[in-house]
């Protein structure tokens, strides 16, 4: 007995001989390059951003902040400015030239350069300075006068540790040309190095006052040549028991 397929069967299998006949025809397998599969890949996921003005207080506090490192420390508020800053320069001037004291003075100096700059000029508008009692060594003592460009009558009398290295540096000042007046009185430590340094610049001097002090006919003898214009009678000078005068 034959078998023959049923009309169904046999048309499936010519479908599958025609497939099989067509994908014989194509050309062998290829992998693919590497290039056409990472543009065939589909796009790395991104969350959609937030809309604006959605973040919570939490997520601002958190925002900048580097995981490790410590934030920035918070910058203090800025301390309002002192009255006394806001004054004009000239008042400034006036108002530390006002000082008793030349400590205060120089600690005032030692605030900014503008307190400074003020101290120098009140220090530059003084005509008479006196260090009487004040206890001003050499360096400070010369500092001020230094700066008194317009000084006129100059007081280094008992209680200043003033010696010959400061006259001699004061010596060296602008203003000593233009001294009417000199007191040295009470001065145990200057000699006749430091004074006759000091009065052969000072061709202006009028009244010279050195009592107390420990010099010698050379100071005499320096200060007859170069202060010409001493207007009083005599100027005593003692030491010991010797009194000595010289007249006009």
């Amino acid at each position: 007995m034959v078998m023959r397929p049923r009309p169904q069967r046999a048309a499936k299998f010519q479908a599958m001989g025609a497939r099989h006949v067509a994908s014989s025809s194509r050309e062998p397998w290829r992998p693919r390059p590497w290039s056409k599969y990472k543009q065939s890949r589909p796009p790395p996921f991104s969350p959609p951003r937030r809309a604006r003005g959605e973040a919570t207080e939490a997520k601002r506090a958190m925002a900048g902040v580097v995981i490790g490192v410590a934030p920035p420390p918070a910058t203090p508020p800025e301390e309002p400015e002192p009255h006394v800053e806001r004054l004009p320069a000239d008042l400034l001037a006036h108002v530390l030239s006002l000082l008793p004291s030349f400590h205060d003075l120089a600690m005032a100096g030692g605030v900014s350069r503008r307190w400074r700059r003020a101290v120098e000029r009140s220090l530059a508008g003084r005509r008479r300075m006196s260090f009487a009692g004040q206890r001003t060594g050499d360096d400070s003592t010369a500092r001020f006068v230094r700066a008194a460009i317009n000084l006129r009558d100059l007081d280094i009398c008992w209680g200043c540790q003033i010696t010959d290295q400061g006259l001699i540096r004061i010596s060296t000042a602008d203003c000593v040309k233009n001294l009417t007046s000199i007191s040295l009185w009470g001065l145990a430590g200057i000699t006749d190095n430091g004074v006759i340094q000091l009065v052969s610049r000072a061709h202006s001097l009028q009244h010279l006052n050195i009592g107390g002090t420990f010099i010698t006919d050379e100071s005499l003898y320096a200060v007859a040549k170069s202060c010409i214009n001493l207007k009083e009678r005599s100027n005593i000078f003692e030491r010991d028991h010797l009194k000595m005068g010289i007249e006009s």
